[in-house]
């Protein structure tokens, strides 16, 4: 986690953090806990080494070839990180190449002179990222038959290298991808469509390679970590009948236990809760996550915490995202209630368009819309949630974390008014 996100300071700016410093001291070490239990630059000083004669990549040992060569390609949110740690681990191999692809935005930049940097765009991929994708696939190609090529994936790989299939360009992909996102498609149905529709994905890249392909992977999408490695970035490396490795270095169970065992520090024995999985319309998690966390009222202090991707259908103009949608749903049930706070957060720090990586809201946050004038239904028509808690100053806003495991939810449960109506 970069010094620069600091969730502390992010959460203490809202009007619900002001007012409750100690929740917010809380939720910021609980939040921070988890990004640091996913930050891969840090998974990778432990658990990457490469020797004369093998590489480790975490429990997983492959065999070396004297004067084979290492070739890195990083590409996702995550790359900066994962590029600079991988050239730190290879910093006695001067023959390695290191090559990095990320989103076109602040922490787009890498560290360590070595690495070949480039930038695309997401969520929808652009020149450049058929630019990426053509040189992904010369790199690759151009690897000798011992050489190992270590693909470093996380969470946007999609968007940033884009390769369109034969009938296929870059704007009728454009166009499908959109439209699919528009309507709220899990990232399950997006993946499937670019794997038919887009060379690169579901095994493109491993095809082209005539080298050792190896994947290390920060899982972004739900379930089980090790078939969810060959989802992100619809899987340019999953090719099963070749058996390319797929390493999993952190996914949404690690930053949700993480977040758990912090929590455990700070409130009593057994009343840290695991929340149901965060899926589907993100408003209808909301709801759920704040309908459970009023049914444990009477035991407070306590929290529920959960984890996912939910999503969002894009019918308007307006700036917002999954993460500030999931929290407006919380308040609808929340409204007029005391003791119980949501705050929700994109572990990327970037939730949609809105500039924003969550936000915090309570049983005031309706009434306080109310008292501005600002109608909730009206907004959401637009897709505009993030304009309804802009006004409220509740929006968590920390910038890119340089990580990406989905999102986090935390219901935090308050000792002092877990009576009240």
């Amino acid at each position: 986690m970069p010094a620069s996100t600091d969730i502390g300071l992010a959460l203490r700016r809202t009007t619900l953090g002001a007012a409750a410093p100690a929740m917010a001291q809380e939720l910021a070490a609980a939040l921070g806990a988890a990004l640091r239990a996913c930050d891969p630059g840090a998974w990778i000083a432990q658990g990457v080494a490469f020797d004369r004669d093998a590489v480790r990549l975490g429990a997983l040992v492959l065999p070396r070839v004297r004067g084979a060569r290492v070739h890195v390609l990083a590409v996702g949110k995550a790359a900066p990180a994962m590029a600079d740690a991988l050239a730190t681990a290879l910093r006695h191999e001067p023959d390695a190449t290191l090559w990095a692809v990320s989103k076109r935005d602040g922490a787009s930049a890498t560290k360590d002179a070595r690495v070949v940097s480039r930038v695309a765009s997401h969520p929808l991929p652009d020149g450049d990222s058929v630019a990426a994708a053509r040189e992904a696939l010369a790199r690759a190609a151009a690897c000798g038959p011992d050489d190992l090529l270590l693909v470093a994936l996380s969470g946007g790989a999609s968007s940033l290298l884009c390769a369109p299939a034969p009938g296929w360009t870059l704007a009728t992909v454009r166009e499908r991808i959109a439209s699919l996102q528009r309507v709220g498609a899990p990232i399950e149905v997006l993946n499937r469509e670019r794997a038919a529709i887009d060379r690169i994905k579901h095994g493109g890249l491993a095809r082209a390679c005539p080298g050792r392909p190896c994947a290390l992977v920060l899982v972004d999408v739900a379930g089980d970590a090790a078939t969810a490695a060959g989802v992100v970035g619809s899987g340019p490396l999953w090719l099963p009948e070749r058996g390319v490795p797929h390493v999993v270095v952190a996914d949404n169970r690690t930053a949700v236990e993480a977040a758990m065992a912090r929590l455990a520090l700070a409130l009593p024995q057994g009343r840290v809760h695991q929340g149901v999985p965060l899926v589907g319309p993100a408003h209808v998690a909301g709801r759920a996550l704040a309908a459970a966390a009023l049914a444990r009222r009477g035991e407070g202090p306590a929290a529920i915490v959960a984890g996912g991707e939910t999503t969002t259908e894009i019918v308007g103009d307006g700036r917002g995202g999954r993460t500030l949608e999931l929290a407006l749903g919380a308040a609808r049930v929340l409204a007029g209630r005391r003791g119980v706070s949501v705050t929700v957060f994109a572990t990327d720090g970037d939730d949609g368009n809105s500039g924003a990586a969550g936000a915090i809201v309570d049983g005031t946050t309706l009434q306080r819309l109310a008292a501005r004038g600002l109608d909730l239904d009206a907004a959401l028509a637009r897709s505009d949630s993030d304009a309804l808690l802009s006004a409220l100053g509740d929006r968590i806003v920390t910038g890119p974390t340089r990580t990406n495991v989905c999102d986090l939810a935390i219901a935090w449960i308050d000792a002092a008014d877990a009576s009240a109506p």
